[in-house]
């Protein structure tokens, strides 16, 4: 019963983590990408 509890708990924490992790690193590369667009619209 306590493994149970702990594993849920531990992949709660881990599924959060993950997706704070991907929410972050998918904010840099999203604001890198709408970097990227700008310049080349302003090339164009």
């Amino acid at each position: 019963m306590l493994l149970k509890v702990s594993a849920v708990r531990l992949r709660r924490i881990f599924g959060f983590s993950r997706g704070a992790f991907l929410a972050a690193a998918g904010g840099k590369m999203r604001s890198d990408y709408f970097k990227n667009t700008a310049q080349d619209i302003k090339a164009v």
